[in-house]
């Protein structure tokens, strides 16, 4: 009995077509996925911001200032995450496991930079809040968001020579870590600058003149400890959720406002990636970054003046990408 002939049999070279073919798209996709950023362009500015706080009243009040910020400050630079070290975070691990496979460098990168300017060039386009994360690996430090970032100790060099450049300009720096190792490392490099505070002090009724007098210019919120400054933020992709989000909290803060007379609120203006995206989506955290930076200003708007009164600091991711400075200067 004869046996009974196939399409595939009768045409092998149909076979070997859509053999091809499908081996094409799917090496196609998976390059797209990890690579197709590259068809992708957002701007990167120098604002120069760099002496807007000098030219402020003296008597000004640090709760009537709002303060520019960026999140995950020191973040600005490819990532090192194949380096092994002891208090990675948990889902690190699995991209370490992978990390051979091509392409999954750069695709860590891309959704874990959140800066495209150095703590120097922030400052220059006006920044004056900064988010501190930081790790250690062999008695060095270095800025952290899940992997290892870049290194500590050139931006408090950084923040020392703006300081000497630009003596009236005031900067809050949120620091979270439990090495000691670099909470000494901040406090020796910018001791001589670091305004050191009473816990009875009401912070906020400063004015730019008792730290200008004192040759005074960064306030230090250590996130264990003295938390001075509320970050406050919401791990979702969703804009209007976190939209929602942030509304029903300023309402709740204006409810509490005789309570908040020692706390600085921090709204990050930010998006936190899902699994989905970091897996299948070709773009990054700074495009997306500055996409959602665009739709800040219709949010403020939308805001009465008594919940925009409850911000003390407005951070974003990408700040290179967006002048934040002049929304602030124009909106409060």
């Amino acid at each position: 009995m004869e046996s009974q002939e196939t399409w595939y049999s009768r045409r092998p070279w149909l076979l070997a077509v859509i053999i091809v073919l499908s081996i094409f798209v799917i090496v196609f996709c998976y390059i797209y996925m990890l690579y197709g950023n590259i068809f992708l362009d957002y701007p990167r500015y120098n604002f120069h911001h760099e002496k807007w706080m000098a030219k402020l009243s003296s008597q000004t009040q640090l709760k009537d200032i709002v303060f520019p910020g960026s999140h995950d400050s020191l973040i600005f630079e490819p990532i090192k995450f194949k380096t092994k070290y002891a208090n990675i975070e948990a889902d690190g691990k699995t991209f370490q496991k992978v990390s051979f496979i091509p392409g999954i460098n750069e695709k860590v990168n891309r959704w874990t930079q959140t800066q495209n300017s150095t703590i120097l060039e922030q400052l220059n386009n006006g920044i004056r809040a900064f988010d501190f994360r930081i790790t250690s690996k062999d008695d060095i430090c270095y800025g952290f968001h899940t992997f290892l970032g870049s290194e500590l100790k050139p931006s408090l060099d950084d923040i020392k020579t703006f300081l000497k450049q630009n003596p009236k300009e005031i900067i809050l720096i949120t620091v979270r870590t439990d090495i000691d190792l670099c909470k000494n490392l901040i406090h020796d490099s910018l001791d001589d600058k670091i305004f050191h505070y009473n816990p009875t002090d009401n912070l906020k009724t400063l004015t730019l003149e008792d730290l200008w007098a004192r040759n005074k210019n960064v306030i230090i919120s250590d996130w264990q400890n003295s938390k001075i400054i509320i970050s406050d933020w919401l791990n979702s992709y969703d804009e209007e959720e976190k939209i929602d989000y942030w509304t029903n909290h300023l309402k709740t803060r204006l409810a509490m406002d005789d309570e908040n007379n020692n706390e600085f609120y921090n709204l990050e203006w930010t998006l936190t990636p899902q699994t989905i995206q970091v897996g299948f989506h070709y773009d990054s955290l700074l495009y997306s970054s500055y996409k959602f930076n665009q739709k800040l200003p219709k949010f403020l708007k939308t805001l009465p003046p008594q919940l925009k009164s409850q911000i003390n600091i407005l951070s974003i991711d990408n700040a290179a990408s967006f002048d934040l400075y002049a929304l602030i200067e124009r909106t409060f």
